[in-house]
């Protein structure tokens, strides 16, 4: 498994600010995995579909251009999560 801190990483290699983006990347880990189970980015490993789906939103939106890191990004991003996992 990866670590968030990887993931804010790559996100912020394909352009993303890196304080929108570790606030979008927060509130879509607290929603997936609850906030009482974070640790330091550093320590937290993320399971392969969490992040891949949230890394695959976030080059979907850099191919298609700027964008708004508000609600839709994190909307986009756990239900690209929970369509891996056949959740709807």
């Amino acid at each position: 498994m990866r670590t968030a801190l990887s993931l804010l990483n790559e996100i912020i290699g394909l352009g993303f600010d890196q304080q929108k983006t570790l606030v979008c990347i927060d509130k879509i880990l607290d929603t997936k995995l609850g906030i009482e189970d974070r640790k330091p980015l550093s320590d937290e490993t993320l399971p392969d579909i969490i992040y891949d789906g949230i890394l695959g939103t976030f080059q979907e939106k850099a191919e298609i251009g700027p964008i708004s890191l508000k609600n839709n990004m994190i909307t986009l991003a756990i239900e690209r999560i929970d369509g891996k996992r056949g959740r709807k």
